[in-house]
């Protein structure tokens, strides 16, 4: 099923959407990065990612998000690492529907 050979599994994430699994990764232990951009309006944006050094840049050459394309800069506020997807994924959902003042709260908290 797989189109490229250096590929061993795709999963479905809904919405169109597909996480691509790397040869020789299956049993390797996977991060996954849930993180908070602050952008130049002095906005916030949250997301999630594998690799959170690529996710950066791709915002700041404008092509990860239509939200911080029209914001750059962006810069690195804030992350967490989750050990799965769905945890990642979790986490993000309930940030974004934090308020802007529970945002910040995390982003200054002492770290642990």
């Amino acid at each position: 099923m797989c189109w490229n050979k250096r590929v061993t599994k795709v999963q479905t994430l809904g919405g169109g959407m597909a996480l691509l699994i790397p040869k020789g990764s299956i049993g390797m232990k996977m991060t996954f990065i849930v993180y908070l951009l602050r952008c130049a309006d002095d906005s916030l944006y949250c997301g999630y990612t594998k690799n959170i050094r690529t996710r950066v840049q791709l915002h700041q050459a404008g092509k990860a998000s239509k939200f911080t394309r029209s914001r750059l800069p962006v810069k690195l506020a804030y992350f967490e690492k989750y050990p799965s997807l769905s945890a990642a994924l979790q986490r993000e959902a309930a940030i974004k529907h934090f308020s802007r003042r529970q945002k910040l709260e995390l982003i200054h908290a002492p770290k642990k």
